[in-house]
């Protein structure tokens, strides 16, 4: 079994969400296995924060006031100083994947997020790889 709090000792995370009893619960877990939590509670503070501090994941929450994940999302990808941050869209359990509008433009560069950024994330919530749709427990 993997050790939780090897794998994400000292990571940088990004969490935006706009509800601050989800912001409370992902800091205090993420923190308690020895991640660096920064939170944003909207699209655009996650876009000002993102490019100021750089996190090494972005856990972003779908549906939110004003710009929403996916628009954040695209806008991310888009900025040259954020487009090789992965991505994890966090969703009600309702939300089916297959219903999202697209994120990217065909054309638009993507990255490939690393394996240990894949585990470092899921491991502890249940999500949806931006891009990906896949479930991972």
């Amino acid at each position: 079994m993997v050790d939780k709090q090897t794998i994400l000792s000292g990571a940088r995370l990004l969490v935006v969400d706009d509800t601050p009893e989800n912001l409370d619960l992902m800091r205090q877990a993420l923190e308690s296995v020895g991640c660096e939590v920064m939170v944003a509670t909207t699209g655009e503070r996650a876009l000002v924060t993102a490019q100021r501090q750089a996190p090494e994941l972005i856990l972003l929450d779908v549906m939110m006031p004003g710009i929403d994940g996916f628009v954040t999302c695209r806008r991310l990808k888009q900025d040259a100083a954020t487009q090789a941050i992965p991505i994890i869209f966090l969703s009600p359990p309702s939300t089916r994947a297959s219903t999202w509008p697209p994120v990217l433009p065909p054309a638009a560069p993507t990255t490939s997020p690393s394996h240990s950024a894949k585990k470092r994330c899921c491991s502890e919530s249940k999500c949806i790889w931006c891009g990906r749709g896949c479930n991972r427990p």
